[in-house]
């Protein structure tokens, strides 16, 4: 049962903890504005939700220099160069795909939690399963706060850590769904 709450938690603090620093490197490394990238985390995150392949898509991205625009950006002078159509692509591909692997945990861990409780002839039963309801919904609101403070600091403050903590959390949430 813990298996599944803690799937859930290490998921959103990977998810939420991934999307508010997203903005500035859009915006620092792509050299969008911030209303067209604001408008790219919009839909990822209204699409939210396939993770292993977008996280490692996403990953790669940041390691692989090719896949971004040129660094050197002065906007004074307008040299900034904008990615390109193939870069932009790859990108939103590793979003999307991060999107279709959160449908498919994020609907199923609940149901996979409460048919472990479910007993018929049981007459504990609806009090076991409120509870796990309550609990469930607890940890993962409580990692959700955990990925929008304490996260998204470490994330704004150490740049250099920052993809690998994301992809350490993903993996540990990978680890316990497939226990």
């Amino acid at each position: 049962m813990a298996f599944i709450i803690l799937n859930e938690s290490f998921e959103k603090v990977a998810t939420y903890g991934l999307m508010p620093n997203m903005i500035f490197y859009l915006m620092k490394d792509y050299h969008l504005d911030a209303t067209t990238g604001t408008t790219i985390i919009l839909l990822w995150s209204a699409t939210s939700n396939a993770l292993a392949m977008g996280m490692i898509l996403l990953r790669l991205i940041v390691m692989v220099p090719e896949t971004k625009p040129p660094p050197f950006c002065n906007p004074s002078d307008g040299s900034c160069k904008s990615a390109s159509a193939a870069q932009l692509a790859l990108l939103f591909s590793s979003f999307g795909l991060t999107s279709i692997g959160a449908c498919c945990i994020r609907p199923c861990s609940i149901a996979f939690g409460a048919d472990q409780l479910t007993k018929k002839d049981d007459p504990k039963n609806e009090g076991l399963l409120q509870s796990f309801f309550n609990w469930f919904y607890v940890f993962t609101r409580v990692f959700t706060i955990f990925a929008l403070t304490v996260i998204v600091y470490i994330l704004r403050t150490i740049w250099a850590g920052n993809w690998v903590l994301q992809y350490l959390q993903f993996s540990c949430s990978l680890l316990l769904y497939s226990s």
